[in-house]
């Protein structure tokens, strides 16, 4: 019995080592590029967006009258820096799918690449990888 139970235990802790780790610092920082990447989208779109854009102005020290403006500017620059990381993540890792940083932060390159000029160049890469946009465009 102490001979099953030992191999049994063995088992277990070699499966568990086979499996792959998520990377919890890239996670993170894709959950961040995330969260900013949809933070101006949302103070502009969104349902509670004059409490967000009266934040972001105050937190950005400009006039809530020139939010809409100030907001489309920030939100370009902020997707340009982030599809600069997405871009050398990828290099790196390739797709962030699944396995490397779970769900659902797997999607959150696919936000960025898709406020690109870029997402031609990586939509056959997400199909491929985790199927990230079945979420999105169910038919896709």
């Amino acid at each position: 019995m102490k001979a099953f139970l030992l191999s049994l235990l063995l088992l277990v802790t070699l499966g568990a080592s086979a499996q792959q780790t998520l990377n919890r610092q890239l996670k993170h920082e894709l959950d961040s590029l995330y969260y900013v990447d949809q933070l101006y989208r949302s103070a502009m779109f969104g349902e509670k967006k004059q409490h967000l854009v009266d934040s972001l102005a105050a937190a950005q020290r400009f006039p809530a009258a020139e939010a809409p403006q100030r907001l489309i500017g920030l939100m370009l620059q902020t997707d340009s820096a982030d599809m600069r990381r997405v871009r050398a993540i990828i290099q790196r890792y390739g797709y962030p799918g699944k396995k490397l940083v779970g769900t659902p932060t797997n999607e959150a390159a696919f936000y960025v690449i898709q406020h690109s000029n870029s997402i031609a160049q990586y939509l056959p890469l997400i199909y491929y990888h985790g199927k990230a946009i079945a979420k999105v465009q169910p038919d896709a």
